[in-house]
């Protein structure tokens, strides 16, 4: 009778079904009386919950709850119950990262749970939601992003990108999506179940959004042969703003030989 959650993001941002628990056979409980997502056997963590209000609604009542310490694993989610045992602990996806703004750092840590189709898209919406919640407004300015996603055997993946609008109620959305993007890549092999992963996001957010455009590129030499390194110059243009220039070296491909 009491309140249990099945967690799906825990952290800084709590995702989390709260039902009712039907019974307790020593460390087993079943809860619910209905599936989750109907996925079979699944890792999940099992928190405890309390039940803070009930809507009155003629349209669709609920329950308004809070979510606990975790406190053991949900393991089978089926069509008249979930199922799972207290004191076993489900592993999670560990997102760590800091948003830098004009009042300094602030970081964030999330877990996610481990599941073969919702894990990105959990990841997404955790990161987006911690992001959004530590700026004051959203809709407006540059948004500059890097992000290491790391998975056990693999070499680790570094991403960059910088976001900029005028208006655009989803900019914080687009760093969290595209890291969810790749990390799904690795997550959804073939090969096996999804391996142990770790990500990290870096964002910093400037309130005014960059309009930049290339307005020359130089390189160091008119010709190079392929597979050699070319240092190339871009100068930057920026609206109401000074120009800039960056410099990288790039390797010539040994396509281009062709």
């Amino acid at each position: 009778g009491s309140a249990i959650s099945a967690v799906l993001v825990s952290g800084d941002v709590d995702i989390a079904a709260t039902g009712t628990v039907t019974s307790v056979e020593g460390n087993t409980v079943l809860a619910f009386g209905h599936p989750f997502f109907g996925a079979g056997a699944i890792s999940l963590p099992m928190a405890n919950a309390t039940i803070m209000n009930t809507l009155a609604s003629e349209m669709r009542a609920y329950k308004m709850s809070t979510t606990g310490a975790i406190i053991g694993e949900v393991t089978q989610d089926r069509l008249t119950a979930i199922g799972g045992h207290v004191g076993k602990f489900a592993r999670m996806v560990p997102v760590t990262g800091t948003i830098r703004t004009s009042k300094g750092d602030a970081p964030y840590n999330l877990k996610i749970a481990r599941d073969f189709g919702l894990t990105p898209r959990f990841l997404a919406i955790g990161a987006a939601s911690a992001l959004a919640g530590r700026v004051d407004a959203g809709n407006r300015g540059t948004v500059r992003m890097k992000s290491r996603i790391e998975a056990d055997g693999i070499e680790a993946i570094d991403l960059s990108n910088v976001y900029s609008a005028e208006r655009d109620g989803n900019l914080f959305i687009y760093s969290a999506v595209e890291v969810a993007q790749v990390f799904d890549l690795l997550w959804n092999t073939p090969f096996g179940p999804p391996p142990n992963m770790r990500v990290n996001i870096e964002t910093a957010y400037e309130p005014d959004p960059v309009q930049e455009w290339v307005e020359a590129i130089h390189v160091d030499r008119p010709s190079a042969r392929a597979g050699e390194p070319l240092e190339v110059a871009v100068r930057l243009k920026r609206l109401h703003g000074a120009d800039s220039l960056e410099r990288f070296v790039i390797k010539v491909p040994r396509s281009w030989a062709n």
